[in-house]
């Protein structure tokens, strides 16, 4: 037997009457956006190719701390020959909700972090050169270079919950797959550029510079240490 198998926020499936307005308005939807975006391929020939068919191990990750999660999975039959209902679910929606614990820091490291210097390239962007002194040279993290003004509008000021979300997007957006070895990650003292990672920098914007352990898993290990920072314009 075929199967869909998903994690996703509990709210997602919260938002739908029932289980199958679930299953058709955010399943189907996903596999129809993909299909809008590759319309040389049937939407219901993505989803058979996204089914699971046997035992399946899931390894859960990619979660925030404090926050209700869903694990589903359903049977599905596929008839690409009735492209009105090519589509059949088999069995009920089996669920099984669960809630992640709070974040703890699994490493005493902590950073000392200064401004080095700054400058502007070529191309108009501020370069912001950051020097950091960790207490555990073996400790590999992550330096994050976000407005302020992002941290306030989208993050509420939740620098965990930005750090989070940078490390889901490292992974999603850029490729990484194995934190143990990512070049995203640095060690020991060093003076780490905002150009260095592709961070743009805006002249005249105030930043506040994050720096945490992450371990290769791709879990946020220490305190956040950060720093302050308005680029120059000149």
């Amino acid at each position: 037997m075929l199967y869909q198998f998903a994690q996703i926020p509990i709210e997602k499936h919260l938002a739908y009457d029932s289980d199958m307005d679930f299953i058709e308005g955010y399943d189907y939807g996903y596999y129809q956006a993909m299909g809008a975006a590759m319309p040389w391929i049937p939407w219901y020939s993505l989803m058979q190719e996204g089914s699971q068919q046997g035992d399946y191990t899931y390894h859960t990750k990619i979660l925030k701390p404090e926050t209700d999660y869903l694990l589903y999975a359903y049977g599905v039959e596929f008839d690409t020959s009735d492209t009105e209902n090519p589509v059949s679910v088999i069995t009920p929606l089996i669920k099984y909700p669960f809630t992640t614990p709070a974040w703890k820091a699994t490493s005493n490291c902590t950073f000392d972090i200064s401004i080095e210097s700054q400058q502007i390239n070529p191309e108009g962007y501020n370069v912001i050169n950051v020097k950091i002194v960790p207490s555990d040279n073996n400790e590999r993290y992550y330096v994050a270079f976000p407005t302020q003004e992002t941290l306030a509008t989208t993050y509420a000021n939740d620098i965990y919950d930005y750090a989070f979300d940078a490390v889901y997007n490292e992974e999603i957006y850029s490729g990484v797959t194995d934190w143990a070895t990512s070049e995203f990650l640095t060690s020991g003292e060093a003076v780490v550029t905002s150009l260095q990672f592709g961070w743009n920098i805006n002249p005249g914007a105030e930043y506040k510079i994050l720096v945490f352990g992450v371990d290769g898993d791709g879990l946020v290990t220490t305190e956040i240490a950060t720093v302050d920072c308005t680029s120059i314009t000149e």
